[in-house]
């Protein structure tokens, strides 16, 4: 009874706290994370914690963006890429990495954390899918290809919040975070996975991703 009332008793923590309480709130739901936490946390957002940052004007807790990110690393150890995505529109691995993003946007400092999440997230633990460097430069680019002009970036981090120059990479990432044939490619033919995807992010690989699959 007491694990079930620990369990119900799950939240995301309020982000207008003073921010090294927050991070000890967050680092807690982390060291305390069971797959029945992991998933009643996944089910209690739809536009992400970033907005939640956001709209307690915190967006600066830099630590506790941190924080936040060692716990969806956690997080997506231990549950499906669906239940992952739950707390984002639409359940969308674009928007997903867009927030990702645009944490590194406001606190570059925070690029290796996000470089550790998408390789979790991209069965990828080598870190050729996704590089630092790239996540830095991704981050660069959100401010100036942000669209939306009745609130102030970044807002929720909604993909349609963003030009379509910037959707042209997010959306493969969501193709590949949503996949999970190509999770199970990764482990059984790493090589050939990477090579495909160094041709399909420059778009000049005819063989779309799910035509890819079924080829291994």
């Amino acid at each position: 009874m007491a694990e079930q009332t620990k369990t119900t008793n799950v939240h995301w923590p309020d982000t207008s706290l003073p921010e090294n309480e927050l991070v000890l709130e967050l680092n807690a739901l982390r060291d305390g994370l069971t797959s029945e936490t992991a998933t009643k946390l996944c089910s209690q957002l739809g536009c992400g914690y970033l907005i939640c940052f956001v709209k307690s004007d915190t967006f600066h807790y830099a630590k506790a963006m941190s924080a936040y990110i060692h716990l969806l690393i956690s997080i997506a150890k231990i549950v499906d890429r669906p239940t992952f995505l739950e707390p984002y529109p639409k359940g969308c691995g674009g928007c997903a990495s867009i927030q990702f993003f645009c944490m590194v946007s406001l606190h570059p400092e925070l690029a290796k954390d996000v470089f550790d999440l998408f390789r979790v997230l991209l069965n990828d633990d080598e870190g050729e899918i996704v590089t630092k460097d790239e996540v830095l430069a991704m981050g660069t680019m959100m401010r100036r290809q942000y669209k939306r002009r009745e609130n102030p970036f970044p807002y929720m981090g909604n993909c349609l919040d963003f030009t379509k120059e910037l959707r042209g990479m997010t959306d493969k990432l969501r193709d590949l975070i949503m996949n999970e044939e190509f999770g199970l490619a990764m482990e059984k033919n790493r090589t050939k996975c990477i090579s495909f995807l160094k041709q399909y992010f420059i778009g000049t690989n005819a063989l779309e991703l799910n035509k890819f699959l079924a080829t291994l």
